[in-house]
Protein backbone atom coordinates (compact mmCIF):
# COMPACT_ATOMS: atom_id res chain seq x y z
CA UNK A 1 0.00 0.00 0.00
CA UNK A 2 1.62 3.25 -0.89
CA UNK A 3 2.28 5.88 1.65
CA UNK A 4 0.04 8.78 2.04
CA UNK A 5 2.33 12.17 1.59
CA UNK A 6 1.65 14.86 4.27
CA UNK A 7 4.37 17.02 3.51
CA UNK A 8 1.75 19.17 0.91
CA UNK A 9 -0.23 19.71 4.37
CA UNK A 10 2.41 21.26 6.44
CA UNK A 11 3.11 23.82 3.89
CA UNK A 12 -0.28 25.14 3.78
CA UNK A 13 0.03 25.05 7.99
CA UNK A 14 2.89 26.79 7.45
CA UNK A 15 1.48 29.72 5.00
CA UNK A 16 -0.91 29.80 7.56
CA UNK A 17 1.21 29.81 10.28
CA UNK A 18 3.92 32.31 9.82
CA UNK A 19 2.69 34.55 6.33
CA UNK A 20 -0.66 35.95 7.30
CA UNK A 21 0.46 36.63 10.65
CA UNK A 22 3.35 38.90 9.53
CA UNK A 23 0.16 40.14 6.79
CA UNK A 24 -1.65 40.89 9.32
CA UNK A 25 0.70 42.71 11.95
CA UNK A 26 2.19 44.54 9.01
CA UNK A 27 -1.44 45.69 7.71
CA UNK A 28 -2.22 46.36 11.31
CA UNK A 29 0.86 48.36 12.08
CA UNK A 30 -0.06 50.69 9.27
CA UNK A 31 -3.01 51.40 9.88
CA UNK A 32 -2.84 52.01 13.22
CA UNK A 33 0.44 54.79 12.46
CA UNK A 34 -2.02 56.02 9.83
CA UNK A 35 -4.99 56.59 12.41
CA UNK A 36 -2.38 57.77 14.97
CA UNK A 37 -1.03 60.65 12.87
CA UNK A 38 -4.80 61.70 10.84
CA UNK A 39 -6.02 62.22 14.82
CA UNK A 40 -2.55 64.47 15.37
CA UNK A 41 -2.96 66.16 12.76
CA UNK A 42 -7.15 67.27 13.50
CA UNK A 43 -5.60 67.97 16.94
CA UNK A 44 -3.09 70.27 15.66
CA UNK A 45 -5.31 71.68 13.26
CA UNK A 46 -8.06 72.47 15.76
CA UNK A 47 -5.87 73.83 18.11
CA UNK A 48 -4.37 76.87 15.48
CA UNK A 49 -8.09 77.22 14.80
CA UNK A 50 -9.17 77.94 18.58
CA UNK A 51 -5.83 79.70 18.72
CA UNK A 52 -7.20 82.09 15.94
CA UNK A 53 -10.41 82.11 16.97
CA UNK A 54 -9.37 83.44 20.58
CA UNK A 55 -6.80 85.95 19.41
CA UNK A 56 -9.94 87.42 17.40
CA UNK A 57 -12.82 87.65 19.70
CA UNK A 58 -9.73 88.74 22.34
CA UNK A 59 -8.90 91.42 20.07
CA UNK A 60 -12.68 92.65 19.10
CA UNK A 61 -13.11 92.60 23.41
CA UNK A 62 -9.87 94.01 24.43
CA UNK A 63 -10.18 97.12 21.26
CA UNK A 64 -13.69 98.10 22.94
CA UNK A 65 -12.56 98.12 26.41
CA UNK A 66 -9.66 100.54 25.99
CA UNK A 67 -11.80 102.46 23.56
CA UNK A 68 -14.06 102.87 26.43
CA UNK A 69 -11.35 103.62 28.86
CA UNK A 70 -9.62 106.09 26.66
CA UNK A 71 -12.82 107.97 26.02
CA UNK A 72 -13.69 108.21 29.43
CA UNK A 73 -10.96 109.27 31.09
CA UNK A 74 -10.67 112.10 28.11
CA UNK A 75 -13.98 113.20 28.31
CA UNK A 76 -14.80 113.63 32.58
CA UNK A 77 -11.61 114.59 33.34
CA UNK A 78 -10.86 117.44 30.61
CA UNK A 79 -11.10 120.97 32.86
CA UNK A 80 -14.52 121.67 31.39
CA UNK A 81 -16.25 118.80 32.37
CA UNK A 82 -14.54 118.43 35.93
CA UNK A 83 -16.10 121.94 36.42
CA UNK A 84 -19.43 120.72 35.35
CA UNK A 85 -19.75 117.68 37.84
CA UNK A 86 -18.30 120.11 40.14
CA UNK A 87 -21.09 122.79 40.34
CA UNK A 88 -23.57 119.84 39.67
CA UNK A 89 -25.67 120.68 42.44
CA UNK A 90 -25.88 124.51 42.15
CA UNK A 91 -26.96 124.26 38.82
CA UNK A 92 -29.27 120.90 38.85
CA UNK A 93 -26.77 118.71 35.99
CA UNK A 94 -28.82 120.28 33.32
CA UNK A 95 -25.73 122.55 32.16
CA UNK A 96 -23.73 118.81 32.36
CA UNK A 97 -26.06 117.06 30.21
CA UNK A 98 -25.84 119.54 27.75
CA UNK A 99 -21.88 118.67 27.73
CA UNK A 100 -22.60 115.00 27.72
CA UNK A 101 -24.96 115.49 24.69
CA UNK A 102 -22.74 118.12 22.37
CA UNK A 103 -19.42 116.12 23.25
CA UNK A 104 -20.11 112.39 23.32
CA UNK A 105 -20.23 112.18 19.64
CA UNK A 106 -16.57 113.02 19.27
CA UNK A 107 -15.88 110.05 21.54
CA UNK A 108 -16.93 106.48 19.80
CA UNK A 109 -17.66 103.93 23.02
CA UNK A 110 -19.53 107.36 24.43
CA UNK A 111 -21.42 108.55 20.87
CA UNK A 112 -25.20 106.54 19.43
CA UNK A 113 -23.16 104.92 17.38
CA UNK A 114 -21.94 102.35 19.83
CA UNK A 115 -23.52 103.03 22.70
CA UNK A 116 -27.48 102.95 23.29
CA UNK A 117 -27.72 104.95 26.55
CA UNK A 118 -24.98 106.78 28.46
CA UNK A 119 -25.78 107.30 32.46
CA UNK A 120 -24.09 109.20 34.90
CA UNK A 121 -25.03 108.82 38.44
CA UNK A 122 -24.64 111.96 40.55
CA UNK A 123 -23.74 112.27 44.62
CA UNK A 124 -27.04 113.14 45.27
CA UNK A 125 -28.60 110.63 43.56
CA UNK A 126 -29.59 112.29 40.42
CA UNK A 127 -29.40 110.43 37.03
CA UNK A 128 -28.17 112.63 33.80
CA UNK A 129 -28.35 110.44 30.31
CA UNK A 130 -28.17 111.17 27.06
CA UNK A 131 -31.78 110.43 26.80
CA UNK A 132 -33.35 112.35 29.85
CA UNK A 133 -32.39 114.10 32.76
CA UNK A 134 -34.64 112.99 36.23
CA UNK A 135 -33.88 112.98 40.08
CA UNK A 136 -35.80 109.44 39.39
CA UNK A 137 -34.28 106.57 38.05
CA UNK A 138 -35.31 105.64 34.93
CA UNK A 139 -36.69 101.83 34.12
CA UNK A 140 -33.46 100.50 32.75
CA UNK A 141 -31.90 100.77 35.91
CA UNK A 142 -33.77 99.64 38.72
CA UNK A 143 -32.81 101.05 42.34
CA UNK A 144 -30.96 97.64 42.97
CA UNK A 145 -28.93 97.59 40.20
CA UNK A 146 -27.87 101.49 40.94
CA UNK A 147 -26.80 99.87 45.10
CA UNK A 148 -24.90 97.12 43.43
CA UNK A 149 -23.51 99.60 40.54
CA UNK A 150 -22.48 102.27 43.29
CA UNK A 151 -20.93 99.48 45.20
CA UNK A 152 -19.19 98.14 42.90
CA UNK A 153 -17.67 101.47 41.43
CA UNK A 154 -16.43 101.84 44.98
CA UNK A 155 -14.67 98.36 44.85
CA UNK A 156 -12.80 98.93 42.06
CA UNK A 157 -12.17 103.01 42.60
CA UNK A 158 -12.34 104.38 38.83
CA UNK A 159 -11.39 101.13 37.12
CA UNK A 160 -13.96 100.28 34.42
CA UNK A 161 -15.92 97.34 35.30
CA UNK A 162 -18.79 95.04 33.66
CA UNK A 163 -21.73 94.88 34.98
CA UNK A 164 -24.72 93.11 33.67
CA UNK A 165 -28.58 92.76 34.49
CA UNK A 166 -30.19 89.17 35.82
CA UNK A 167 -33.52 90.11 34.07
CA UNK A 168 -34.83 88.88 30.93
CA UNK A 169 -33.18 91.46 28.91
CA UNK A 170 -29.47 90.29 29.46
CA UNK A 171 -28.32 93.73 29.14
CA UNK A 172 -24.54 94.53 29.75
CA UNK A 173 -23.35 98.13 30.97
CA UNK A 174 -19.57 98.86 31.36
CA UNK A 175 -19.13 101.41 33.96
CA UNK A 176 -16.59 103.37 36.19
CA UNK A 177 -16.21 105.61 39.15
CA UNK A 178 -15.04 109.24 38.36
CA UNK A 179 -13.02 111.48 40.72
CA UNK A 180 -11.74 115.16 41.07
CA UNK A 181 -8.56 115.83 39.85
CA UNK A 182 -6.54 117.91 41.59
CA UNK A 183 -3.05 117.59 39.38
CA UNK A 184 -1.46 116.06 43.31
CA UNK A 185 -1.29 112.38 44.11
CA UNK A 186 -2.19 112.96 47.53
CA UNK A 187 -5.74 114.35 46.93
CA UNK A 188 -6.73 112.78 43.41
CA UNK A 189 -8.95 110.23 43.72
CA UNK A 190 -10.15 111.20 46.77
CA UNK A 191 -13.64 113.03 46.54
CA UNK A 192 -15.69 110.98 43.79
CA UNK A 193 -18.18 113.28 42.04
CA UNK A 194 -20.37 110.07 40.38
CA UNK A 195 -20.42 107.12 38.41
CA UNK A 196 -20.44 106.92 34.50
CA UNK A 197 -22.44 103.55 33.03
CA UNK A 198 -22.80 102.94 29.44
CA UNK A 199 -25.09 100.93 28.09
CA UNK A 200 -23.60 99.03 24.77
CA UNK A 201 -25.37 98.32 21.83
CA UNK A 202 -25.80 94.85 21.41
CA UNK A 203 -24.06 94.53 18.40
CA UNK A 204 -20.68 95.17 20.06
CA UNK A 205 -20.66 92.22 22.07
CA UNK A 206 -22.79 90.37 19.08
CA UNK A 207 -19.77 91.45 16.53
CA UNK A 208 -17.91 89.18 19.21
CA UNK A 209 -19.62 86.58 19.52
CA UNK A 210 -20.72 86.30 15.90
CA UNK A 211 -17.70 84.35 15.47
CA UNK A 212 -19.62 81.07 17.30
CA UNK A 213 -19.42 77.97 15.74
CA UNK A 214 -21.00 74.31 16.68
CA UNK A 215 -17.61 73.82 17.65
CA UNK A 216 -15.98 77.35 19.20
CA UNK A 217 -18.20 79.32 21.59
CA UNK A 218 -17.80 81.42 24.12
CA UNK A 219 -18.32 82.42 27.32
CA UNK A 220 -18.29 86.47 29.68
CA UNK A 221 -17.70 85.53 33.16
CA UNK A 222 -15.28 86.89 36.03
CA UNK A 223 -13.66 85.48 38.83
CA UNK A 224 -16.57 85.60 40.95
CA UNK A 225 -18.17 82.73 38.53
CA UNK A 226 -20.86 85.44 37.22
CA UNK A 227 -21.89 84.99 33.84
CA UNK A 228 -22.30 88.06 31.71
CA UNK A 229 -22.44 85.88 28.51
CA UNK A 230 -23.52 82.15 27.91
CA UNK A 231 -24.01 81.49 23.86
CA UNK A 232 -23.50 77.82 24.54
CA UNK A 233 -26.61 75.62 25.35
CA UNK A 234 -24.64 74.40 28.64
CA UNK A 235 -25.83 75.29 32.12
CA UNK A 236 -24.60 77.47 34.36
CA UNK A 237 -23.55 74.27 36.45
CA UNK A 238 -21.98 73.14 33.23
CA UNK A 239 -19.74 76.23 32.94
CA UNK A 240 -18.51 76.43 36.45
CA UNK A 241 -17.55 72.87 36.31
CA UNK A 242 -15.19 73.62 33.13
CA UNK A 243 -14.08 76.55 34.40
CA UNK A 244 -12.73 74.86 37.42
CA UNK A 245 -11.39 71.17 35.86
CA UNK A 246 -11.35 72.44 32.06
CA UNK A 247 -13.15 69.16 30.87
CA UNK A 248 -16.89 68.38 31.10
CA UNK A 249 -18.11 65.35 29.76
CA UNK A 250 -22.27 64.90 28.94
CA UNK A 251 -24.32 62.12 28.12
CA UNK A 252 -24.22 63.41 24.21
CA UNK A 253 -20.61 65.65 23.80
CA UNK A 254 -17.28 66.03 25.23
CA UNK A 255 -15.94 69.93 26.07
CA UNK A 256 -12.64 71.64 26.92
CA UNK A 257 -12.51 75.24 28.13
CA UNK A 258 -9.31 77.42 27.46
CA UNK A 259 -9.94 80.92 29.85
CA UNK A 260 -8.16 84.13 28.73
CA UNK A 261 -7.87 87.43 30.71
CA UNK A 262 -9.01 90.60 29.88
CA UNK A 263 -7.82 94.35 30.56
CA UNK A 264 -10.95 94.76 32.41
CA UNK A 265 -10.54 93.38 36.11
CA UNK A 266 -11.61 89.96 36.81
CA UNK A 267 -13.22 89.38 33.61
CA UNK A 268 -12.41 86.30 31.99
CA UNK A 269 -12.86 85.31 28.39
CA UNK A 270 -13.92 81.75 28.37
CA UNK A 271 -13.56 79.72 24.72
CA UNK A 272 -15.61 75.96 24.73
CA UNK A 273 -14.71 73.56 22.18
CA UNK A 274 -16.80 70.91 21.89
CA UNK A 275 -13.97 67.92 20.86
CA UNK A 276 -17.02 65.69 19.75
CA UNK A 277 -17.18 67.76 17.33
CA UNK A 278 -13.33 68.53 16.49
CA UNK A 279 -13.09 64.29 15.97
CA UNK A 280 -16.67 63.57 14.53
CA UNK A 281 -15.38 63.73 10.81
CA UNK A 282 -11.84 62.13 11.59
CA UNK A 283 -13.66 58.91 13.13
CA UNK A 284 -16.15 59.25 9.62
CA UNK A 285 -12.79 59.13 7.67
CA UNK A 286 -11.37 56.29 9.68
CA UNK A 287 -14.52 53.81 9.84
CA UNK A 288 -14.35 54.64 5.81
CA UNK A 289 -11.37 53.88 5.51
CA UNK A 290 -11.32 51.02 7.71
CA UNK A 291 -14.53 49.02 5.32
CA UNK A 292 -12.37 48.92 2.24
CA UNK A 293 -8.86 48.33 4.36
CA UNK A 294 -10.87 44.66 5.81
CA UNK A 295 -11.72 43.98 2.32
CA UNK A 296 -8.47 44.53 0.85
CA UNK A 297 -6.97 42.37 3.74
CA UNK A 298 -9.82 39.31 3.18
CA UNK A 299 -8.53 39.60 -0.81
CA UNK A 300 -4.92 39.42 0.60
CA UNK A 301 -5.34 36.48 2.93
CA UNK A 302 -7.46 34.57 0.39
CA UNK A 303 -4.81 34.93 -2.44
CA UNK A 304 -2.22 33.93 0.30
CA UNK A 305 -4.06 30.86 0.82
CA UNK A 306 -4.87 30.23 -2.77
CA UNK A 307 -0.85 31.01 -3.54
CA UNK A 308 -0.20 28.37 -0.71
CA UNK A 309 -2.18 25.85 -2.06
CA UNK A 310 -0.91 25.98 -5.32
CA UNK A 311 2.40 25.64 -4.49
CA UNK A 312 1.40 22.66 -2.09
CA UNK A 313 -0.62 21.28 -4.84
CA UNK A 314 2.18 21.69 -7.10
CA UNK A 315 4.47 20.19 -4.44
CA UNK A 316 2.41 17.32 -4.40
CA UNK A 317 2.74 16.56 -7.83
CA UNK A 318 6.04 16.43 -7.83
CA UNK A 319 6.48 13.64 -5.13
CA UNK A 320 3.92 11.93 -6.79
CA UNK A 321 6.13 11.41 -10.00
CA UNK A 322 9.31 11.17 -8.04
CA UNK A 323 7.45 7.99 -6.55
CA UNK A 324 6.46 7.11 -9.22
CA UNK A 325 10.04 6.71 -11.13
CA UNK A 326 11.41 5.20 -7.66
CA UNK A 327 8.71 2.80 -8.00
CA UNK A 328 9.70 1.49 -11.59
CA UNK A 329 13.50 1.64 -11.13
CA UNK A 330 15.21 2.20 -7.35
CA UNK A 331 18.28 2.93 -9.53
CA UNK A 332 16.48 6.13 -10.52
CA UNK A 333 16.07 7.18 -7.03
CA UNK A 334 17.98 10.76 -6.99
CA UNK A 335 20.10 11.01 -4.19
CA UNK A 336 21.71 13.99 -2.57
CA UNK A 337 24.98 14.18 -0.93
CA UNK A 338 25.79 15.91 2.02
CA UNK A 339 27.80 18.33 0.24
CA UNK A 340 25.03 19.06 -2.48
CA UNK A 341 22.72 19.63 0.76
CA UNK A 342 24.42 22.37 1.75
Amino acid sequence: MKQKITRPISIRIKYTRYVIPILLITFLSIGAIDTIFYFHSVKESSEHEQTAYSNTALTSLESYFSQFTSDSSIFFYKNATQNNLINITQDDGLEFQQLLLNDAPYYPSLSMNYSDNVFFITNNGKLISTTNYSSQLVSDLSPSYITEILKKGDDFHGLPFLFGSTDDSDKLYICRNIYQWTGKTETTGKNRLGTLIVEPKATVFDKIFSLNSNVYQFVLIDNNHHIFRNTTELSEQNIFELVENKRLNTQTYKYTASSFSTSINNLQLLLITNQSLVYKNARMFVILLLFPSILALIAIIGATRFISRSIADEFDYFMEKLNKTKAINNDNVINFSKKQKS
